[in-house]
Order: structure tokens, then C-alpha cells, then sequence
């Protein structure tokens, strides 16, 4: 990170080379130096980055017993029976804070099933705008959850880079998902970009 100590330090040094240049010459040189400076320096101060684990509820009730009230998390789940996997109902007071989504694991409309909708994706973005420490979870730790950290994911970076977040032997994202994720975020790009690494698993 650019600190107010360095812009000073270059400034400084940056008047010692302007020998020969006129008095004027100088002062708009430095000006525009100092401006160009702060402006570097408040970009580096408001990168960040975001650590996304993406866990089955098995998985994600373990780790959070041994790191409890550290991690945000989004808890999807069936709508039917979101607590059906054993001690997943311990999930949210073991987070930092947590966020539910209820829908199916499926990628088409089924009648009688709720699927993901816009305003899931919406909401895990959302909740996810400022967090440090993210995790993603859902009934088995394979489709849904993986879709969603994606996403968020993406939201973050490029959506090629965004792919480092899935583990290729654990993970097969959701279609569903990811479609309604690449429509919020207006990426297209997205969807080819999963059914690559997806073709890329197989052959």
C-alpha cells in the first residue's frame, strides 16, 4: 500500500531531478506529481480481497467449530428440510454472520421445486460486498455452492480468474446458477467460461 510517507519521499526526490526546469515549470510538474500520487494511493488503499472456501455442510459445521465467529457464511439449502444433513443446523451460530438461501439443486424449472432465482444471487452478492472471510455452503459442498462462490467470485475479478476458486475434484457448478449470476453481473462470458472448465474435467 502507497503511504502519505512515500508520496512525500518520491515528491522530494522527484525535485531534486527538476533542476534546469523554470520556477512555474515546476510547481505544475509537482502538482500534477502529488495528484497522480494521492490518486494511486487511494486506489492501493481500497483493493481488496475476499477468502472464499466452499464446503458441504458436514464440512463447513466442522471447520466453523474450530473457527467460530470468524467466518460469513451463505448457508443454501433445500427449502423442504434446509437441516437435514447432521449438526448443519449449528451453522448459523457458528458463523460471523450468515445469510440463508433456500432453492433446489436443479438447473430447469421443475414443478413443485424452487429454483434459484435473481434475487438469490442478488442477495449473496449482497451479503457478500465487504466480507473478508466467505464461506459457501450447501447440502452436499458440490453444485450449488460452488455456482454461488463463482459468482461472487467473479464479481470480484475477472471471470477466468474467477475459476480458481473451484476445485476440480470436488466441485461441478450449477448451471442454473451461474446463467442468473452472469445476467446480474451483465458477463455472458461466464457461462462459456464454466462449460470450458467443465469440457476441460471430461476429456
Amino acid at each position: 500500500m502507497v503511504t502519505i510517507f512515500n508520496l512525500c519521499l518520491g515528491r522530494a526526490i522527484f525535485v531534486l531531478l527538476m533542476t534546469g526546469i523554470s520556477f512555474l515549470d515546476r510547481i505544475v510538474i509537482q502538482g500534477f506529481s502529488l495528484i497522480v500520487g494521492l490518486w494511486v494511493g487511494i486506489l492501493a488503499g481500497t483493493q481488496f480481497s475476499m477468502e472464499i472456501k466452499i464446503f458441504g455442510h458436514l464440512e463447513a459445521c466442522a471447520f466453523l467449530k474450530l473457527n467460530p465467529n470468524i467466518w460469513d457464511v451463505i448457508f443454501i439449502s433445500s427449502p423442504k428440510d434446509k437441516f437435514c444433513m447432521k449438526n448443519s443446523e449449528k451453522i448459523p451460530s457458528l458463523s460471523k454472520s450468515c445469510l440463508e438461501i433456500l432453492f433446489e439443486d436443479i438447473s430447469e424449472h421443475v414443478k413443485g421445486f424452487r429454483e434459484c432465482r435473481p434475487k438469490h444471487i442478488k442477495q449473496a452478492l449482497q451479503f457478500a460486498e465487504g466480507k473478508e472471510k466467505l464461506i459457501v455452503t450447501c447440502q452436499a459442498g458440490i453444485s450449488r455452492s460452488s455456482a454461488m462462490a463463482y459468482v461472487i467470485q467473479s464479481s470480484l475479478t475477472n471471470h477466468l480468474d474467477a475459476l480458481k476458486v473451484l476445485d476440480p475434484k470436488l466441485n461441478w457448478p450449477n448451471e442454473r446458477v451461474v446463467k442468473l449470476g452472469s445476467k446480474v453481473l451483465k458477463n455472458p462470458e461466464m457461462v462459456k467460461s464454466v462449460e470450458s472448465w467443465k469440457e476441460s474435467l471430461i476429456s
